[in-house]
């Protein structure tokens, strides 16, 4: 009998034929017909980037093949034709359910992998005329609004990725090669920086005035550094409004306490009876009366002084609102970042300004909560 070997008995697992297969035509045990190859489906407008990432996922598996068409059906082997069909199906299947189910429907009959990837790229891969058209016309009128530097240049080197896939520079090792990739890099930073907001008028002409050019990746490091530094000056004013509403605060109870004292005993000899300290009588003292709004803000800062104490205090509140120029402070780091790109060398910005030492508004606090006694 043909199911039995040369002893009559049944063909043992030793005598079975092992087939070992390449590994396009292996498929693992996580590898199901219901998987999606990409998290955002094909919708009909995004088919440049749905197909690289498809193309990513399928490389990835060393799968491409089956819709390239360099995996051809085997047309001897009966066993390996049984599996590449059955590798094909699995693919066509990731695809099919990496497309949005209004448009799958109209693709559930093709006969292979890549019958359904060549539909799909004569009804939605437009011609590269178009697309590069809508490409370069994004590029040249996006700019950067309201946008940080890092939403604006990542929106804008998505574009230059999708422009240098449909169009991209002539790959070998020739010094024009060199070259023609060299423009490009200006032609980017050029359109990087005229997308900029005009408050970065300052440091988009000097990076221009640079030899040579800095790469697009340097001058975007440079001026994400200064939208930082810009955000904590523009953050400094607060600070300091905070300390003059502190200020006045304490003025007024300081006047309000000298009012009380005239034609009575000084501050030294005033004696609270409730709290039991010296320094204000019962009718001012917080613990009675309530302790008010700029007492609680000026004891808040207090703590913060405290844990700050490494700092140096030289500045009033006052002078610091007078003082203060965002745009001249701005300017001049924006000089000194330029200067540091330009020398190749880092330099520690100045210390701003500093803030306010509270005791030497009225002299020594009345109540213990300060920590001033």
């Amino acid at each position: 009998m043909s199911g039995k070997n040369s002893h009559g008995s049944e063909p043992s697992r030793e005598d079975k034929k092992i087939i070992v297969w390449p590994e396009k035509l292996k498929l693992h045990g996580g590898e199901h017909p219901g998987m999606s190859l990409v998290s955002a489906p094909l919708d009909g407008n995004n088919f440049l980037t749905w197909s690289r990432a498809i193309k990513l996922a399928l490389g990835a598996k060393q799968k491409i093949g089956f819709i390239d068409g360099s995996y051809t059906k085997p047309q001897e082997n009966k066993e390996e034709m049984d599996q590449w069909k059955t590798v094909d199906c699995m693919v066509a299947s990731w695809l099919l359910n990496s497309i949005s189910k209004e448009i799958s429907e109209a693709f559930m009959y093709t006969s292979s992998a890549q019958d359904l990837w060549e539909q799909l790229e004569a009804r939605f891969g437009d011609s590269n005329g178009p697309m590069l058209y809508d490409i370069q016309r994004r590029i040249s009128s996006l700019s950067q609004g309201d946008m940080t530097i890092s939403a604006y240049f990542t929106k804008l080197k998505k574009l230059w990725d999708e422009l240098a896939h449909l169009d991209p520079l002539p790959n070998c090792s020739c010094d024009a090669s060199k070259l023609l990739a060299s423009q490009e890099s200006s032609r980017q930073l050029i359109q990087f920086l005229m997308g900029l907001e005009d408050t970065y008028d300052h440091i988009r002409s000097q990076i221009l005035l640079m030899e040579p050019l800095p790469t697009i990746g340097k001058a975007y490091s440079m001026l994400l550094h200064i939208e930082k530094q810009r955000q904590v000056h523009i953050a400094a004013p607060e600070d300091g409004a905070m300390n003059a509403r502190i200020y006045e605060g304490r003025r007024q109870f300081a006047n309000q306490n000298r009012e009380k004292g005239k034609g009575g005993l000084d501050k030294k000899s005033q004696y609270c009876d409730y709290c039991k300290r010296s320094g204000h009588t019962r009718s001012s003292c917080f613990k009675l009366t309530g302790f008010p709004e700029w007492y609680k803000t000026l004891l808040d800062q207090k703590k913060i002084e405290n844990r700050s104490s490494n700092r140096v205090f030289n500045a009033s509140a006052e002078e610091r609102l007078q003082k203060y120029d965002s745009n001249l402070e701005i300017s001049d780091l924006i000089k000194m970042e330029v200067k540091r790109a330009m020398n190749e060398q880092r330099y520690m910005p100045e210390p701003a300004a500093n803030m306010i030492e509270y005791q030497d508004f009225t002299g020594p606090c009345d109540h213990e909560d300060f920590g001033c006694r």
